[in-house]
């Protein structure tokens, strides 16, 4: 995961698209939210809408050394249409 940047294993990502999977759960196994107390989370797409970004691209990264692909998420700049007025 980079500031905006992150990738998520395909699989998880299906199951919780085909309702497999609570968002909660999704949510946690993916450490968007504290699993525990004193865990460390960081709600990525959060902070991305926070921000008034949105996806500028998603590609999947195939691997043979893991067990899963992963789909990357790329959030662009700022889209006025969304961000927070900010005056310079």
């Amino acid at each position: 995961m980079t500031d905006r940047e992150i990738r998520l294993p395909a699989r998880a990502l299906t199951r919780l698209l085909a309702g497999r999977v609570e968002l909660e759960r999704f949510r946690k196994d993916h450490h968007f939210v504290p699993s525990r107390p004193g865990d460390i989370a960081i709600d990525f797409f959060a902070n991305q809408l926070k921000e008034g970004r949105t996806i500028e691209s998603v590609r999947i990264e195939r691997t043979t050394e893991d067990d899963d692909d992963w789909i990357v998420f790329v959030f662009g700049a700022p889209d006025p249409a969304i961000s927070p007025f900010r005056s310079e």
